[in-house]
């Protein structure tokens, strides 16, 4: 199934792949060279004899084939996956950070101080919905709602500031990678956008309800198609890269 599931997804190195295995055939059944032993002793030693003529051309071009996709591979292919590991693995670590910084600045609201081994916690989406939706102890306030009545201009700077560099490694990220599945281009185009619009953000009760939506659906894993999801959507894509 993987590898039914890779072709699909890989098209044109399916048919890289095809080509190069009926070069193979060929130039084995071209070749002066007697079948090996395993082969000739079997059934299908027929399929492997030689043809009546152009044997020589046959093999020729099958091997030159052969040789023309390994080094397209050599020299395309290998390169291109190495840049995409690099890629993807700073990207995460961007984003990762990016995450990070945004829970301390909700602890930060909430405590005034910030508990580095509770943050790591709060990385996981259901631990993140479960901490924030439980109640702050405030004039019957949930953690988030109490968020949203104490942010003030100083905290909504440094999201910006950590979205334009979130915003910026993306986009630099999607233009070298060729993302061939359409709803993870999709999805990454859609975040990419939305971080552009955090310039936009404010202080008005729309504008933090705003921040807010945006950072419960990434962080907590809430989609208004399909509800609370197990994992954070962003970095599940981003290691789908």
């Amino acid at each position: 199934m993987k590898i039914l599931r890779f072709l699909r997804k890989n098209k044109f190195d399916a048919v890289l792949l095809l080509t190069c295995l009926v070069a193979v055939y060929l130039m084995t059944a071209a070749s002066s060279d007697p079948l090996a032993s395993w082969i000739a002793a079997t059934s299908l030693a027929p399929v492997f004899y030689q043809f009546k003529a152009g044997n020589e051309i046959i093999f020729n071009l099958s091997a030159g084939v052969i040789s023309s996709v390994v080094m397209f591979y050599l020299l395309v292919r290998v390169p291109a996956y190495e840049q995409k590991v690099r890629i993807r693995a700073h990207l995460l670590e961007t984003y990762l950070h990016y995450k990070q910084e945004v829970i301390y600045i909700f602890l930060g609201i909430l405590h005034g101080t910030i508990d580095p081994e509770l943050a790591a916690k709060l990385m996981n989406a259901p631990e993140f919905k479960d901490y924030f939706k439980a109640p702050s102890g405030v004039s019957g306030q949930d953690r988030t709602q109490y968020i949203m009545n104490n942010i003030e201009e100083h905290h909504l700077t440094q999201i910006k500031m950590e979205s334009e560099i979130l915003h910026s490694e993306l986009q630099y990220a999607t233009t070298r990678i060729d993302i061939q599945e359409p709803e993870l281009h999709a999805f990454t185009r859609r975040i990419t956008k939305s971080l552009l619009r955090t310039k936009n953000w404010d202080l008005s009760y729309d504008g933090v309800e705003e921040v807010l939506g945006f950072y419960w659906q990434l962080f907590a894993g809430w989609s208004f198609v399909s509800g609370y999801q197990d994992g954070d959507p962003l970095e599940d894509r981003i290691r789908r890269l």
